[in-house]
């Protein structure tokens, strides 16, 4: 196997320097590749696990940035005239916008034999993506302040006044709150309310009163201060109903 950096994407300003981790260290003249990860615990184990191995069987050094879609998004685009990536990981909401901006390109079958074996739902904006992994997700307590809740509806409580966190806008996840809202508003169960998110808007404005924080990273919201009384957080990922397929690009 080759390992070049491919010229599949036209990325970027190369002005902008992005924080890169060096998993190992190589000769200088060994091959090098530049892909994205996320920033979660995913993206810690295939640092861990999956690209020591990979630089091991193939002598090459492989960098890393961590984000979460938009992020890597926004790297693929500070490097259009300048590629620099070979692999970059967002959710498959990001692809639609990678692939009409032209920043990715699609993913060669000739030279990815495994893509055979993916499921046709799993392989996204035909062919442009591929999905790597299924996550389910759903609100969480804290169960020192609250017993567990039955139903979404109940956070909107005034009870529970500055007792919420909310996912960021800036990670695709966060829409979910939105389909939660639109659910309640329109009696839709979740898998029909995503398409009707219009009608969801002044029931999530309605929630502020109860919103404690935004927080932008989960480790943050498992590391909030002891002693703040926080009744729930909603939404870290995607209902377990409605799943969220991640998508990994190769650039």
């Amino acid at each position: 196997m080759k390992l070049t950096r491919r010229t599949l994407i036209k990325a970027g300003a190369s002005a902008i320097a992005f924080p890169t981790i060096i998993s190992r260290s190589w000769a200088q003249d060994a091959k090098q590749l530049h892909v994205g990860v996320y920033n979660s615990a995913l993206g810690k184990l295939i640092q861990k696990e999956v690209i020591p191995k990979f630089e091991a069987e193939f002598k090459c050094r492989v960098f890393t940035i961590e984000g979460a879609t938009l992020s890597n998004i926004a790297a693929l685009r500070a490097t259009r005239d300048t590629p620099r990536f070979s692999m970059m990981m967002m959710d498959d909401v990001g692809i639609p916008q990678a692939k009409q901006e032209g920043l990715i390109d699609k993913l060669d079958a000739a030279k990815i034999p495994n893509l055979e074996k993916v499921y046709p739902r799993y392989q996204f904006e035909e062919g442009y993506g591929v999905g790597f992994s299924i996550s389910s997700a759903a609100m969480f307590i804290n169960p020192q302040v609250t017993k567990p809740l039955e139903s979404y509806e109940q956070i909107f409580d005034a009870k529970y006044r500055k007792q919420i966190l909310l996912n960021t806008p800036k990670n695709t996840q966060s829409v979910l709150m939105l389909i939660v809202a639109t659910a309640l508003t329109t009696g839709k169960p979740l898998k029909e309310a995503q398409y009707l998110v219009d009608s969801g808007w002044d029931k999530l404005a309605a929630l502020k009163p109860n919103v404690l924080t935004i927080y932008d990273s989960e480790a943050r919201c498992y590391r909030w201060p002891r002693g703040r009384r926080r009744s729930a957080a909603s939404n870290t990922r995607r209902q377990s109903i409605r799943t969220r397929r991640r998508a990994c690009r190769s650039t």
